[in-house]
Order: structure tokens, then C-alpha cells, then sequence
């Protein structure tokens, strides 16, 4: 108890700080009262009895599918549904009825304004995990200064060749910082091979252009190639990331993940970056500038 903590001081403390405990105990007295009155139990009950059914939801999601790793477990928008995240997807739970035994549901819900909050849950848990994701091991090209944003990319995919070839000319007249993770695709054998080019290169950016242009060069290998690739496969899974290409725009705010070349989307996507990065070098020179008198 709060109240009973003020006691402890030594007994001059307590002549000295008169007034002060008596504040705190009235203070504290009627912060008691408060959390006796009926709204407060009910919230505290509503409360309670929510946790419990989450977790009597997620324990029967245990002993159905127990081969499935999850995380996340939680009340979806939709009262008596469940979502977690699995392998970087949002999956739903319905436990067992009278009739039925709890089933998953794989899909996006939508609500009436052509929201995905599928999709939000996943930026929501792309926010909280991204810093935990080994991102530092992506592979950086451009401007350190200019907006920044992650690629989920695949020297061996079509769609990622057009964007490369649109990127790479959009980008002289609006810079940006390109940070590439590889994702690996079984249908792509000849793609591990670039990679680790790209990757043990000196020249980044233009063994980058070799690859994604489909230049005959001989290709780089060494040792860390191998873990750095790892690392991506990991970046890749975390993220639920399905296809190439697929772009992560303002991770440290509101994350936006773009699946597949929408030239429109990406567009938006690196102006809005660039606003942003504007707008802070326009705070920082009004900070550091001399206040008139």
C-alpha cells in the first residue's frame, strides 16, 4: 500500500516532512474511495474476465494445433475471434462450440472502409519487432541522407529487374538510401550464387547493377556470405513476406509494407519519406539558428 510506504523514513524525516505525508495520505485516501466505487469494479471485472478468456482461448489453441509456433495471441476486432501471428501471417481463432471444435480461419478482414486490419495487425507487430530483426545486415546503396527504406528483393525476379531499371533512373532526380534483403526463392537456383556476389563485393551498387541487369561477371564469394543470407531469411519470415518485390517504408514511426511493384504506392511512399526528412532538416536549422533579439 501506498500509504503504509510513507512510514518507513527515518522519525526527523517525518517531523520535517509533516504536511507533505499528510498530503499524500489524503491524496492517497481519495484515490482508495475511488477504486471502491461500482464503475471501477465492473471495469476491473470486464477486465479480468477478458484476460481469462484470452487465455483459455489461447490454451485451447495450444492443445488443437500443437504443432504450430505462434505469437501475439490476442482479441481480434471481431468479439469471440482470436488472431495470432505465425511465421510473420495473422491467422484467426474460433474456439469449440457445442457443435464444433475450434478452427482456424486463414484471411483478411476488412472493415466497411476498405481498411485491411489483417494488415494492420501485421504493421502493428512489424513496429514492435522490427528493432529485434538482425536489419542491419541488409545491404545499403544511395544517399545515406536522402529517405530510407527497406527492399525485399530477388536478383532472379522479373518484377524485381522493372523495378530496379524504374528505381535506378527515379532516383537521380530523387535520392534515396536503398537497403536490400534478399529473399530466397526455390524456383530461383541460380539467385544464392548473386547474392553472394552482391554481398562480398567492395562495390555494393554496382555489383547490384551487374546482377539486376543480368551482366556476365564473374562472381565474388566469401565466408560471412552464408550467415548474412541467414540473417535475410529470418528478416523475411518475420515479416510474413510472400513475394518480391515488397518494400518497408517509415519503420520507425508508422510502417508501410508495399507487396509488389505498384510504381504508384512506391512513389507516394518515398515523397512522403522525403517530406519527412525535409521537415526535420527545416526543424533542425530553425533550432540552431540565432533567435533574433
Amino acid at each position: 500500500m501506498q500509504i503504509n510506504k510513507m512510514f518507513k523514513p527515518a522519525l526527523l524525516s517525518l517531523f520535517i516532512f509533516t504536511g507533505f505525508v499528510h498530503a499524500q495520505t489524503a491524496s492517497g485516501t481519495a484515490a482508495l474511495k475511488a477504486t471502491e466505487t461500482p464503475e471501477f469494479k465492473k471495469l476491473q471485472e470486464a477486465q479480468a474476465g477478458s484476460i481469462a478468456e484470452v487465455k483459455a482461448a489461447q490454451d485451447e489453441f495450444k492443445q488443437t494445433f500443437s504443432q504450430m509456433n505462434f505469437t501475439n495471441f490476442a482479441e481480434s476486432p471481431v468479439k469471440g475471434i482470436y488472431e495470432l501471428h505465425t511465421g510473420g501471417n495473422v491467422i484467426y481463432f474460433t474456439p469449440k462450440s457445442e457443435n464444433r471444435k475450434g478452427v482456424i480461419i486463414f484471411g483478411e478482414m476488412w472493415d466497411s472502409n476498405g481498411v485491411s486490419l489483417t494488415n494492420e495487425s501485421k504493421l502493428k507487430a512489424i513496429k514492435s519487432e522490427w528493432k529485434k530483426l538482425p536489419v542491419g545486415s541488409a545491404i545499403s546503396i544511395g544517399d545515406k541522407n536522402s529517405p530510407s527504406y527497406y527492399e525485399i528483393t530477388d536478383p532472379d525476379c522479373p518484377y524485381c529487374h522493372s523495378y530496379h531499371e524504374w528505381i535506378k533512373d527515379y532516383s537521380k532526380t530523387n535520392p534515396v538510401q536503398r537497403n536490400l534483403i534478399f529473399m530466397l526463392n526455390p524456383g530461383h537456383p541460380e539467385a544464392p550464387a548473386k547474392i553472394e556476389h552482391i554481398i562480398c563485393s567492395k562495390d555494393k551498387e554496382q555489383a547490384i547493377n551487374d546482377m539486376f541487369e543480368q551482366k556476365p561477371v564473374a562472381l565474388e564469394k566469401c565466408p560471412e556470405a552464408k550467415g548474412i543470407i541467414q540473417q535475410h531469411q529470418d528478416i523475411v519470415k518475420a515479416l510474413g513476406v510472400n513475394g518480391t518485390p515488397s518494400f518497408v517504408f517509415d519503420v520507425n514511426e508508422e510502417p508501410e509494407l508495399i507487396v509488389g511493384f505498384n510504381k504508384s504506392k512506391v512513389m507516394e511512399a518515398i515523397t512522403k519519406a522525403t517530406d519527412k526528412v525535409k521537415a526535420k532538416a527545416n526543424e533542425l536549422i530553425k533550432q540552431n539558428s540565432p533567435q533574433k533579439q
